[in-house]
């Protein structure tokens, strides 16, 4: 159970650094007159709003059931799929256990206060459908109103908060529905996935102080990486084999990785903020009245780039650390789409084809970041991504061999069980017939 509550108590120390920063923030950009959402004032659901959503919630845990050799039995998918969420006072005694050492007595009152009341608002509230996971769609919420929130009041991005609904897993999706009110859909392992992919690259990274992501200085002079070892491979290959093979991250079978120190927990939360950013950019640029295209999703990437890493430029001296979230993010999901690739053809990752018309293979979404970053005209900046882009890039190139040798040795395993059913439509819409890449 340790290791599947390791990202919220990561939030909690995430959530303390944004909110004692808010006051500097507020000082550069003064809030907007406009009304703004908060965990202790929510949003009012309708009764439209609320039934549309338990529906495709409904309706996905039914899909769950079925793929996962349940027999249709909604309530064991809900128990097989569904971490319950810890109370507020283990929150609590998790994070005392964790406290910085260099607070004085008072800080440390105010710090432990600012936990509680903010963590009491956000993961206390009744689940808005009976198919909600309350600690999840908490997460999301917190790491909207600290990340999106504030670039709206700063006059960065125009548009109206969204109700947001959390779906469970067996992809990485994240989605935004238009209706009255647009909704965001995240699927629940993606909070968990992406955490644990920032505490395996944190292993295989030299310790980088805090104040290295607030000056693009500083991070266009990050060290060499070491060369990652056996262990970080290993750990990344059991990571995503136990999600190939049950479909989730929100599986018992997850390597227990520790938690990510400051630094670390800092990109997972600018990481999520890409992410919201990337759903936020498809209302902004108006791809909800149109068929979805590949050339959208590119232009959501782009966009969330810009008003992550523009808004930290101007707020905290640094566009590199929005920037790495979003190479981040799209390496964890890239290595994912690979590694399914390996256990379903046993090929290895370079031979991987991607066919899907609608949504392009996240490689290409990466080299897209890479070069939209390198084109903005800050000279700090663009040091800053090139050193970014060459350090991250040594790291999972190095790591993409060893994760690839243990999954087809985990492959080659007698009783290893297969690929999960959850996948097979996203295998069907994105790699070719298999008749078809079969090798000798």
């Amino acid at each position: 159970m340790i290791q599947t509550l390791s990202c919220d108590r990561v939030a909690v120390f995430i959530l303390i650094r944004q909110l004692f920063m808010s006051d500097r923030l507020n000082e550069q950009h003064p809030k907007s007159q406009s009304p703004r959402h908060t965990a202790s004032n929510p949003i009012i659901w309708t009764d439209l709003e609320r039934n549309f959503i338990s529906a495709r919630q409904e309706h996905a845990y039914r899909v769950l059931a079925d793929r996962s050799g349940l027999n249709g039995d909604v309530d064991a998918a809900l128990a097989r799929f569904r971490i319950p969420a810890p109370t507020l006072d283990q929150i609590m005694a998790r994070s005392r256990a964790r406290k910085p050492s260099s607070i004085t007595e008072d800080q440390e009152a105010a710090f432990f206060d600012l936990v509680e009341t903010t963590y009491a608002a956000y993961y206390k509230q009744d689940a808005r459908t009976k198919w909600e996971s309350p600690l999840r769609l908490g997460a999301w919420e917190l790491a909207y109103d600290k990340t999106v929130l504030p670039m709206q009041d700063a006059g960065f991005i125009k548009v109206p908060r969204p109700l947001m609904a959390t779906m469970p897993c067996g992809s990485y999706n994240a989605q935004i529905w238009p209706l009255d009110r647009t909704i965001m859909f995240f699927d629940e392992g993606l909070y968990l996935f992406l955490g644990d992919m920032v505490k395996i690259f944190q292993r295989a990274c030299p310790k980088i102080p805090v104040e290295t992501f607030f000056s693009d200085h500083a991070l266009s002079q990050l060290p060499d990486f070491p060369l990652p070892d056996e262990s970080n491979a290993k750990l990344l290959a059991d990571l995503l084999d136990a999600y190939i093979r049950t479909g989730t991250p929100q599986s018992g079978q997850r390597a227990p990785l520790g938690d990510a120190d400051a630094t670390f927990g800092g990109l997972f939360h600018n990481m999520l903020g890409f992410v919201l950013l990337h759903e936020t950019g498809h209302e902004q640029l108006g791809h909800l009245d149109h068929k979805p295209c590949a050339e959208f999703e590119f232009q959501a990437d782009h966009f969330a780039l810009n008003a992550l890493s523009g808004f930290t430029l101007g707020t905290q001296n640094s566009f590199g650390i929005g920037y790495w979230a979003g190479l981040l993010t799209l390496f964890a999901i890239e290595f994912l789409d690979r590694a399914l690739w390996v256990e379903d053809r046993g090929q290895p990752m370079d031979k991987m084809q991607w066919i899907h018309d609608i949504y392009p293979s996240v490689r290409s979404r990466r080299q897209a970041l890479v070069d939209n970053a390198l084109a903005f005209e800050n000279p700090h900046s663009r040091a800053a991504v090139h050193r970014i882009t060459d350090v991250t890039s040594f790291v999972f190139g190095h790591l993409a061999a060893g994760v690839e040798h243990h999954l087809i040795e985990n492959r080659s395993t007698l009783d290893a069980p297969g690929l999960s059913p959850l996948w097979k439509a996203h295998l069907d819409a994105s790699f070719p017939p298999s008749s078809l890449t079969t090798v000798p």
